[in-house]
């Protein structure tokens, strides 16, 4: 859900920015090329407190062009934001997806 809103966030100040824009077929993509193609994905957390998070934000591409065009006011929304993700303390969830191509069978090792 707090994806959902930071992506929210970040279509309504960030020009140009939709959530979809990079979404393709990476599975489907690698197929074209490769014989064998395997997928996983895995969701973990870490911590990370709200100053840590609004410096790596700022580290994107789109959270800049996001301040550029809105400066104060988007670090407000933000910060508004945080406050409601962080209620008990620091922590953040992400999700990371592994795709692999293969020329064989015994190119691809099974990933749990």
């Amino acid at each position: 859900m707090h994806q959902t809103r930071y992506e929210s966030l970040l279509e309504r100040r960030s020009p140009g920015y939709r959530r979809d824009s990079r979404s393709f077929d990476i599975e489907a993509e690698l197929s074209a090329v490769f014989p064998v193609t395997q997928a996983s994905a895995t969701t973990w957390e870490r911590e990370l407190s709200k100053p840590a998070f609004v410096g790596m934000a700022r580290s994107s591409t789109q959270v800049q062009r996001a301040l550029a065009a809105h400066g104060h006011a988007f670090l407000e929304e933000l910060d508004h934001l945080l406050d409601q993700w962080f209620p008990d303390g620091p922590a953040a969830a992400y999700r990371s997806e592994l795709y692999i191509g293969a020329c064989g069978h015994r190119g691809v090792v099974p990933v749990p």
